[in-house]
């Protein structure tokens, strides 16, 4: 009993962690990924994470869909 107890306890706890939330959102790049290599057939991996997460590559002008990409937005969480 204390094993279930203290297994929901840690969920609750981690389930609340930004970190978690953004992990979460993990199926939606995969998802993203495979819409634009069955546009780009010679597209990997790289160039993708490239093209979404760096500021140098141009916009790929789908920005709703990747806004809801994993760490995509910064949250300030320190106090003033």
């Amino acid at each position: 009993m204390r094993f279930v107890i203290a297994t929901i306890m840690m969920f609750l706890f981690l389930s609340s962690s930004r970190e978690f939330v953004e992990l979460s959102k993990l199926p939606l790049l995969i998802e993203h990924y495979k819409k634009h290599k069955m546009e780009n057939g010679s597209l990997t991996l790289i160039d993708f994470l490239k093209i979404h997460y760096t500021k140098e590559t141009q916009s790929d002008n789908d920005d709703t869909e990747d806004s809801r990409l994993p760490f995509k937005t910064i949250f300030d969480n320190h106090l003033s």
